[in-house]
């Protein structure tokens, strides 16, 4: 069982109460009921003006089969402006594909409801050479001795190799057969959504880390919206020429990190404690909305 703490702020004055409840999404290839693998502790609690609750998420693969699966946190409180919550959870079960998966798969949303994605290549594997007399022996590992010849021998490739890519968004293969370490998505729904690449061997799939993106209900003209200094270090600059209604960070994992209604035409956003990374900022004015990607160094 793995776990991770996720932080429940309170922005405001007054006693912020909350209450947590798990939804999880069931395997389409399945159709069954959704095998509970999530949970969090407190799943209720109070937070008073200006403080932070720590919360336990809890995961458990054990039993689970090889696969993606999705849930949802849904955190319900009695904030005004934003009396639910909902935050996106994607586990990815591949114990059994020993062989590496691709990394740091990031994206960004440009122009609005597109998406484009890259991803690093897997650690290159040695590779075995295998030679196939007929009788279908896929045992990995190197030959030995002295071998007989046998009847009719065929050349059987080699074990390890890196075949393509497959993209996966929502639980969905929207992509595959992918040759390249980058894909553009095309035609993305509002919301929040969750990719998935996997790196496909003749012996099994293995998937990467999931990456999660808000996209745009609107899109602004870039000259409304400044975002400086971009790559940050401390401080960040947001300014428009109209008031900002609202602003929220998440990083490369979907996890909100910063989220404040204002008013205001420039805002000054201290990123110090948010650790170096990629992360995306929605910016919400009276014309719509847009998502900017932030690198902390």
């Amino acid at each position: 069982m793995d776990d991770a703490i996720m932080e429940i702020g309170n922005q405001g004055f007054g006693l912020l109460d909350y209450s947590m409840t798990i939804q999880y999404v069931a395997k389409m290839e399945t159709k069954q009921n959704p095998v509970e693998w999530l949970s969090v502790d407190p799943s209720t609690g109070s937070v008073p003006g200006g403080e932070v609750d720590d919360v336990s998420v809890m995961v458990n693969s054990d039993g689970l089969d090889e696969g993606i699966y999705y849930a949802t946190i849904i955190i319900a409180s009695n904030d005004i402006i934003f009396p639910t919550i909902e935050v996106p959870v994607t586990l990815t079960v591949n114990d059994d594909c020993p062989l590496p998966p691709p990394t740091d798969l990031e994206g960004y949303e440009s122009p609005a409801f597109t998406v484009n994605l890259s991803w690093e290549a897997p650690a290159t594997v040695d590779g075995a050479i295998r030679w196939d007399d007929g009788t279908d022996d896929d045992g990995n590992g190197p030959a030995q001795g002295f071998m007989p010849i046998a009847k009719n021998p065929e050349w059987a490739g080699t074990v390890n190799e890196l075949l393509y890519y497959n993209v996966y968004r929502d639980e969905i293969l929207i992509a595959d057969s992918i040759m390249l370490t980058g894909y553009i998505d095309y035609n993305v729904p509002v919301g929040t959504h969750s990719w998935v690449v996997s790196a496909v061997y003749d012996e099994c799939e293995s998937f990467s880390d999931p990456f999660s993106l808000i996209t745009s209900v609107n899109e602004i003209n870039a000259v409304n919206l400044a975002m400086y200094p971009n790559p940050a270090t401390g401080l960040v600059n947001i300014g428009s020429n109209m008031n900002i209604t609202h602003i929220l960070i998440v990083d490369n994992f979907g996890r909100i990190v910063f989220d404040k209604a204002t008013s205001d035409k420039l805002l000054q956003i201290n990123t110090s404690t948010f650790g170096k990374g990629v992360y995306f900022v929605q910016i919400e004015t009276s014309i719509g909305t847009s998502t900017k990607k932030l690198v902390l160094q």
